[in-house]
């Protein structure tokens, strides 16, 4: 039998002729299919999850801009880490405690920069002498503002520098040049001496000879030129006055006559 038939037989239409009972021509009503929950578009997802980026995305951004202006809040008015007056780190400490930190170990230098020498003679001159200038404020002002000059990016190039690298920063010597040299002059009296030529005089029938005697000329500019150099090294030193010989225009140099001849060897030569 086949499956079709077993159902024709046996189905509801069936059962209902054999209890009598009316055959019911209308078909049994289909139940409606399901419905399924509508699919998310995956666009609406995308751009749901833009919200949450775009900001995410910014503070990634501008992170890097907005540190050396966030280190204020770590150092404020105070050196950064990796800056270096002269080997010594000032990281965290402030322009005034720099400055005083260099004043004391340059006391000495303040006080007596050098001593110029020539023979037996010194001179110690003062830096307002000099003309010169120990700029202890420059320096730690300089120190102080490390890492905190110029735009956004200016800032960052020189983080990355005290990062890498470190900054090391010397006290500047600022000079009068024109100051020094009237100083150099002022020494010249006693240093300089004009050359004395040779000369011949009669004095009581007799030939006197006066030898010559060479001069001496302070070289003002050489010397202003070696107390630069020694000065960079901001310590007190000596520095000799350099200084040069200036032959006489008439010498004798080989003198054949007693001091003091009589007029009757006049006829004697010099030799």
């Amino acid at each position: 039998m086949s499956s079709d038939r077993y159902f024709q037989e046996y189905g509801p239409i069936r059962r209902r002729h054999g209890h009598g009972e009316p055959p019911d021509d209308d078909p049994p009503p289909r139940r409606p299919p399901p419905k399924r929950p509508p699919r998310r578009r995956r666009s609406t997802r995308r751009r749901s999850l833009w919200p949450a980026l775009v900001p995410l995305l910014l503070l990634l951004v501008a992170a890097p801009f907005a540190l050396p202006y966030a280190l204020n809040l770590f150092y404020p008015d105070q050196a950064l880490p990796g800056v270096s007056v002269q080997g010594m780190p000032m990281a965290g400490r402030s322009s005034a405690e720099i400055a005083a930190e260099i004043a004391a170990r340059h006391d000495d230098f303040v006080r007596q920069p050098l001593t110029l020498v020539y023979r037996s003679q010194t001179w110690q001159p003062t830096l307002s002498d000099l003309g010169a200038q120990f700029d202890i404020t420059g320096a730690a002002a300089a120190a102080v503002s490390a890492g905190r000059r110029g735009d956004p990016i200016t800032r960052l190039r020189e983080l990355w520098q005290l990062y890498q690298q470190g900054l090391e920063i010397s006290p500047r010597v600022v000079i009068d040049l024109p100051t020094m040299q009237n100083y150099l002059l002022s020494l010249s009296p006693v240093i300089e001496q004009a050359p004395q030529d040779a000369a011949l005089s009669i004095a009581a029938a007799r030939i006197v000879g006066t030898p010559s005697t060479p001069g001496t000329q302070l070289l003002v500019d050489a010397t202003a030129n070696d107390i630069l150099l020694a000065m960079q090294n901001l310590n007190s030193q000596e520095v000799s006055l350099r200084t040069r010989q200036l032959d006489p225009l008439i010498m004798i140099r080989h003198w054949s006559w007693p001091r003091a001849a009589p007029l009757n060897c006049c006829n004697r030569r010099l030799s």
